[in-house]
């Protein structure tokens, strides 16, 4: 029975080496977007054979651009474990940069059974007074700490514009995790009151 375990646990690790293998080697065969190039008015994140969207503008209002800093940071606060560890930079009422994992964001098929892929991230939100843009730096996929960048060669279409099979959740799990979490910001950035009360 040891030895059976042991067996299936050394499948399970080639099957995930060779899975993470894949994604190094099909850049080479890639025919894909440029990220870096792509530009968007959209207010939402999109994953297409055009690419991902780098950036989404949000208007807040007529709150000012300090104030939408500050109710930023402050979410991040809350939202995160360890804030100071995802908080990178800051200037206030500038920009800010955050970096984040999404556990078991995306899956690929296996031998019978789906297998789970982190993604790891790096955000930058820009303020106005007004609006905030919140910009995707980077997206990273992992597996037992294994990173590969995503972006850098989007191969995940064929030349007719179809994606791979392999690929297929990326398409709703990769833009539904940050149109979930920039609209979680912006609810916060709304609808929270951080000023000072000094009526208790």
């Amino acid at each position: 029975m040891i030895i059976l375990k042991r067996t299936i646990g050394n499948l399970i690790n080639m099957r995930s080496y060779l899975l993470i293998s894949l994604f190094l080697i099909i850049p080479e065969f890639s025919y894909g977007i440029n990220y870096n190039k792509l530009t968007t008015t959209d207010t939402v994140f999109t994953f297409s054979k055009d690419g991902f969207t780098d950036f989404v503008v949000i208007d807040c209002d007529t709150l000012s651009a300090r104030d939408i800093f500050w109710k930023t940071v402050d979410w991040i606060n809350k939202t995160y474990k360890n804030p100071n560890e995802v908080l990178l930079t800051q200037v206030e009422g500038d920009y800010l940069i955050f970096m984040g994992v999404g556990p078991n964001m995306v899956h690929v098929p296996g031998l019978g059974e789906k297998i789970y892929f982190d993604i790891r991230y790096r955000i930058t939100v820009y303020f106005k007074n007004g609006r905030y843009k919140f910009e995707v730096n980077s997206l990273e996929i992992g597996n037992q700490g294994n990173w590969s960048d995503m972006l850098s060669n989007f191969f995940y279409y064929k030349k007719n514009g179809e994606i791979r099979n392999t690929y297929k959740d990326y398409e709703v799990s990769i833009p539904k995790y940050f149109n979930e979490l920039n609209q979680n910001l912006k609810n916060y950035i709304l609808n929270s009151d951080n000023s000072k009360k000094n009526d208790w």
